[in-house]
């Protein structure tokens, strides 16, 4: 069993959070983890403060861990989200592929159409569905 991280708020955090509360003002997030984190320092249980803020367990332990590695701040705020992947582009073009309208797009593998569109059909139906002098469009 995990390591219960133990909630212990100092005066100023508990004005602080209960002003938070009370003004209603601000993220529901926040509110919710500033519920949170003055029921755990009244020293109930996690199952008990996640049924009264209709919460996951996991979020209550998670809210817990957070301000105690690091701080009321960083309980009450959104982490940073990682950097995301890059986007496949049109060499020949540098743009994105999503710039392309959906029925030119190629087909996804096993020969069904993105979002049904039916199939370019005819003597142009490679032309209307590569980028121009890159063969297609390669991810990068």
């Amino acid at each position: 069993m995990a390591t219960k991280s133990v909630v212990q708020l100092g005066e100023p955090q508990r004005r602080q959070l209960r002003a938070m509360i009370a003004g209603g003002r601000g993220p529901a997030r926040a509110l919710t983890h500033a519920r949170i984190l003055l029921k755990a320092d009244r020293g109930e249980s996690d199952q008990a403060i996640a049924d009264a803020v209709e919460v996951s367990l996991c979020t209550v332990e998670r809210v817990r861990r957070h301000f105690v590695q690091a701080g009321l701040t960083a309980a009450l705020q959104r982490l940073p989200q990682p950097a995301r992947g890059q986007r496949r582009v049109c060499l020949a073009q540098g743009r994105r592929a999503g710039g392309v309208p959906q029925a030119l797009r190629p087909a996804s593998p096993g020969g069904v159409f993105r979002r049904n569109q039916p199939p370019i059909i005819g003597p142009d139906a490679r032309a209307a569905t590569a980028c121009p002098g890159a063969g297609g469009w390669p991810r990068l």
